[in-house]
């Protein structure tokens, strides 16, 4: 009998042990991190950790997104380097049961889902914003997304400036740019709420290919963004529609967005054919 007493009591300080263990293992896990943001909590995981978010709610690894596979999923968010070129750290987050991508470099935090709704969140201290911007990111992919800190409105502050790539269109990659004034969180805008030229631009365009007597006057917006200076730039392709349903490109125009006070200018248009 004091033998299946002894038994039974190493048996149980085994159990107790296993569980002691297993615990701390989970909550020493330098992949899983918890922080406070804007009065909510969000944890951070990586995906090869079954993470829990309650008593009962477990991160589904088989199904992680509706119409994305386990193996297409696990790749999306593997990157080489969390922290590119931009100096913008890459990671992502779980907050009530949704998955949200995560840029965030000097205090700067961009949250957006990777669902693709159309919702980024940036927060800067206790500020924070919300922007409807389209949301067509994918890590590994043509839909790509970087963030700069730059000064592009000349007062001595930095904007944040994103941009996102809509994927391929005729010729070459369709991307965007959006300007956010950090001091009051709030959009300069360049192109409208479609991503297409505002009324203003699209009369300067129209003139400008006019007088240059360009082969055609339809065109389509091939990219915004930053350049190595820092100077927004523009780049739109001429295109014939008449030889093809898809368009041929026959040219290309040229630009930049100049800060001008009260909002941003499209200037220093220039003209070249396609070779």
């Amino acid at each position: 009998m004091k033998n299946k007493y002894k038994l039974l009591i190493g048996t149980l300080v085994a159990v107790i042990l296993i569980v002691l263990l297993t615990m701390v293992c989970i909550f020493t896990n330098d992949k899983i991190s918890v922080s406070v943001s804007n009065n909510s909590t969000y944890i951070k995981a990586n995906i090869n950790d079954s993470t829990s978010l309650g008593d009962s709610n477990i991160l589904n690894e088989d199904d992680p997104v509706p119409g994305i596979s386990k193996d297409d999923f696990k790749a999306a968010l593997t990157w080489d380097a969390n922290i590119y070129e931009d100096g913008f750290l890459r990671n992502y987050i779980v907050k009530d049961n949704r998955y949200f991508y995560q840029f965030s470099k000097d205090g700067i935090i961009i949250t957006f889902p990777i669902d693709g709704e159309n919702t980024f969140t940036i927060t800067s201290g206790e500020k924070r914003a919300v922007f409807p911007w389209k949301n067509t990111y994918y890590p590994g992919s043509s839909y790509w997304m970087t963030a700069d800190l730059v000064d592009i409105t000349g007062d001595g502050s930095k904007d944040l400036c994103v941009s996102i790539s809509h994927g391929g269109g005729t010729g070459t990659t369709v991307s965007v740019i959006h300007v956010v004034d950090l001091t009051n969180m709030q959009e300069i805008p360049i192109l409208d709420q479609n991503d297409a030229f505002i009324l203003k631009d699209a009369t300067t365009i129209m003139d400008f290919l006019t007088i240059e007597k360009t082969p055609q006057r339809s065109y389509s917006i091939m990219s915004v963004g930053l350049s190595d200076d820092f100077i927004i730039t523009v780049k739109i392709a001429i295109v014939n529609y008449k030889e093809s349903p898809g368009g041929v490109v026959v040219g290309w125009v040229n630009g930049e967005y100049i800060y001008t006070g009260d909002g941003f200018t499209l200037t220093h248009l220039k003209f070249a054919p396609e070779e």
